[in-house]
């Protein structure tokens, strides 16, 4: 199927063939796939879905947004689309976390929960800090002694140990948590929550402890500071 701002397809959502329409204003385009992504909605039941489109043109210069808009009806080739499910936007720009299986297994917790795999998202959350901790090389013969032994905050320290709550209560059905009231939360009933929680304090920490750290080191130095070096 060829580019067009209106199309024909199966919503994954009401399971209707039916008529999509774009957003023109949400194309984007991913150097890692080398494709154009464009937002579409069903116009029966609203539900959204992201397609991915090839250039198939000499005119459309990759990740050029504007090429794209006017070069690629009926010449770039739909190869996918798929629903958005979760509504968790990551703040933190993951180039800045230093550590690769940090970084992937947190783009993989994201990946979990936007797909509707709440558990599994809240599994990989606890799982990233265990990497964290790992790599920073911080003492304690169990996660919660190796969060306490990082260089930071007593807040930050309880976001993550809330994430490793989080992380057992998505493993294992014997772990309840309580509200503030201490009655027994329901897991089925509240998993999602639990998990975009899960996923919003991670974030928090990453941005304490990588964008903020980037902005102190790109920032002017006094002499004292640059003799320090």
């Amino acid at each position: 199927m060829k580019y067009s701002k209106t199309l024909s397809l199966d919503c994954p959502y009401c399971d209707t063939k039916t008529q999509f329409v774009s957003d023109m204003s949400k194309v984007s385009f991913c150097t890692n796939e080398n494709r154009f992504h464009d937002l579409f909605k069903c116009t029966n039941c609203d539900g959204l879905i992201i397609s991915r489109w090839n250039k198939n043109s000499g005119n459309i210069v990759d990740g050029d947004l504007r090429t794209f808009h006017s070069h690629a009806q009926n010449s770039s080739i739909l190869e996918k689309y798929y629903p958005i499910v979760g509504d968790f936007i990551q703040q933190i720009d993951s180039t800045k976390i230093t550590d690769d299986n940090v970084k992937k297994d947190y783009k993989e917790a994201v990946n979990c929960y936007n797909n509707g795999f709440y558990n599994a998202s809240m599994v990989m959350a606890r799982r990233a800090i265990h990497q964290e901790v790992d790599y920073r090389e911080v003492d304690g013969t169990n996660l919660y002694k190796k969060i306490e032994s990082l260089g930071i905050s007593d807040n930050l320290k309880k976001l993550l140990n809330k994430v490793k709550n989080f992380g057992n209560s998505g493993a294992h059905p014997d772990f309840f948590l309580f509200d503030e009231k201490g009655e027994q939360l329901i897991q089925e009933e509240n998993e999602k929550e639990f998990a975009k929680l899960s996923l919003i304090f991670l974030d928090k920490y990453f941005q304490d402890q990588y964008e903020v750290e980037d902005l102190i080191e790109q920032a002017p130095k006094s002499k004292q500071e640059v003799e320090d070096l």
